[in-house]
């Protein structure tokens, strides 16, 4: 029988606290704050980067999460070691690039930064399927391709303009 007692008040005291909670409320309203409830607030505040010191340390924690990611260059795993990208500067003028001949191993991966000094031209290579674009020596211009050198051996770039393939503006890329 006290059970059954202590049962039935436990019963009226949930139904007096839902009572409470839920009155004053239409069907889904959530209850108002009183002065002592406080929000719960599960975020974390972003770092204020206009702080120096507080910029210096989340540049290092981003430097730090790239870093882990890069495997370690001591392994003899081929396929985890990073290779670092060859980088090429070329300008082109009037039938000739003024470099003519680029050596690379298979598998680097190659940057051509690309001006022209004097007249319209541009950067060209079939095998790779690369191209930069037709730029004017008096616009200023300059552009860039990126390319994976995958394929061994020698393979002939040159200016799409024109006729300045014909004229000799050729150059080799070898790779070995």
């Amino acid at each position: 029988m006290k059970k059954i007692a202590i049962l039935i008040i436990l019963v009226v005291i949930a139904g007096a606290v839902y009572f409470y909670t839920t009155s004053g409320r239409k069907n889904n309203e959530v209850a108002p704050l009183t002065k002592n409830d406080q929000p719960i607030n599960n975020t974390v505040p972003a770092p204020d980067l206009t702080n120096a010191v507080e910029r210096e340390v989340v540049n290092d924690q981003i430097s730090n999460d790239l870093t882990n990611d890069i495997p370690d260059s001591n392994d003899n795993d081929d396929e985890n070691t990073i290779q670092p990208i060859k980088v090429f500067n070329i300008s082109g003028e009037n039938f000739k690039f003024s470099l003519t001949e680029i050596t690379v191993n298979k598998g680097d991966t190659v940057k051509i930064n690309f001006t022209s000094a004097s007249g319209f031209h541009d950067w060209t290579i079939d095998e790779f399927k690369v191209a930069t674009k037709q730029l004017n020596s008096g616009d200023g211009g300059a552009d860039s391709v990126t390319f994976v050198a995958d394929k061994a051996g020698t393979f002939e770039y040159y200016c799409s303009v024109g006729q300045h393939r014909a004229a000799g503006m050729v150059g080799k890329l070898i790779v070995k």
